[in-house]
């Protein structure tokens, strides 16, 4: 078969203008196992961080087009990466790095594979679009206290000094 113009026989420019070899496969066989090892130190974490960080953001094309999501710019789902990789940069215990390291990995894994829903994407990718729309409960409609009670807040802060 000649194909002229399409790029190479495997890959070629698709609609939303990237290059490659076609949408993942949403099979059992294209399952990604994210690594689950632990460093040594904060050097080696910060190496797996790094990595996983650039695995994604070379993903985050095909996710678009997989949750056909064309409404959220791919630039905009790149911010929404880097800012929750952001959120833990003060962390200087690799134990606790290579924890929200491999947690961030099988999310990866599970959105890849098409494990999530739109739902679950959205809530991520544009957390301000998720606001509440609903009314507020009026508490003394349904007999509630209009205030909540203290007793929680008195009992978090000394639990031996509340008399029964």
């Amino acid at each position: 078969m000649v194909r002229f113009g399409f790029g190479s026989m495997r890959g070629g420019r698709f609609k939303n203008g990237f290059y490659g070899l076609g949408r993942p496969q949403k099979t059992p066989t294209n399952i990604m196992y994210p690594p689950t090892f632990t460093t040594r130190n904060l050097e080696e974490s910060r190496e797996e961080v790094l990595k996983l960080y650039r695995t994604i953001s070379m993903w985050i094309p095909n996710l678009h087009v997989n949750y056909e999501t064309f409404d959220t710019p791919i630039e905009r789902m790149k911010e929404r990466v880097a800012e929750e990789f952001r959120k833990n940069k003060h962390i200087n215990n690799h134990q606790i790095a290579d924890k929200l390291r491999i947690k961030a990995g099988i999310a990866f894994a599970e959105y890849r594979v098409g494990a999530r829903t739109h739902v679950q994407f959205y809530n991520f990718f544009r957390p301000e679009d998720q606001d509440n729309k609903l009314e507020k409960i009026d508490p003394e409609m349904y007999g509630m206290p209009k205030e909540p009670s203290k007793f929680l807040e008195k009992f978090m802060a000394q639990p031996d000094k509340i008399d029964v």
